[in-house]
């Protein structure tokens, strides 16, 4: 039977705010305002951070205590977000676009799971709609929660009858929300990690592009 493709879909598809914040808008900050660091500092807060990003609704918080740690002035914090907020555009990832072609032409599905609730407006934006069989978000679907919680995947076997549990895969692009939500939901994964961020994170399955996961998805 075909693989049940279930994926990410900020930083995994297309560019998400977080990452282009950290990629962007950070070291224009940090150059701007001559900002002390130490980059392997850096490196464990700013993972830190996405870690907990991922947990919460509102990343204020979050971003407050990076600066805390790092040593930085707490009212530059609205210039970064400006920044993010009048910079970000989401592009789809070179790899990404071949990755559902290909999935289509082996008869495969592809549904997204995303915590985003634009990732509908962004996929159709982008020209990613018509390989994509539907989008869950928590917004769409009353009740369900976001990742890591499972509720999404229970809502997509109730109402999905084609979805086959035991031939599903889930494939992301970090270990907090995608890589807890498969492991909830009993889901064999992917981390695509083009960054190579989570290297110290050895338990993970890790890939660097869409194309090094194998068809089988195992």
């Amino acid at each position: 039977m075909a693989v049940c493709w279930f994926l990410d879909f900020d930083d995994t598809l297309a560019s998400g705010a977080t990452t282009w914040g950290l990629k962007y808008a950070l070291p224009r900050l940090i150059e701007t305002h001559h900002l002390p660091y130490e980059a392997a500092e850096l490196h464990a807060a700013t993972l830190e951070a996405q870690e907990r990003a991922n947990q919460v609704i509102d990343p204020r918080p979050v971003l407050g205590d990076l600066f805390d740690r790092l040593g930085w002035p707490q009212r530059l914090q609205a210039e970064f977000l400006r920044d993010v907020q009048t910079g970000y555009q989401p592009e789809v990832f070179p790899d990404a676009l071949p990755f559902l072609q290909q999935a289509q032409a082996r008869g495969e599905a592809v549904y997204i799971i995303s915590n985003n609730p634009n990732a509908p407006d962004i996929a159709a934006r982008l020209g990613l709609t018509p390989y994509i069989q539907e989008i869950y978000t928590p917004r769409a679907y009353p009740g369900a929660r976001p990742k890591p919680h499972p509720g999404l995947w229970y809502y997509v076997l109730a109402h999905n009858p084609a979805v086959d549990p035991l031939r599903a895969v889930m494939v992301g692009d970090d270990p907090w929300s995608d890589g807890a939500f498969a492991s909830a939901c009993g889901l064999p994964y992917w981390i695509v990690d083009r960054d190579e961020r989570f290297g110290t994170l050895a338990e993970l399955r890790r890939v660097k592009s869409l194309a090094e996961i194998p068809l089988d998805g195992l």
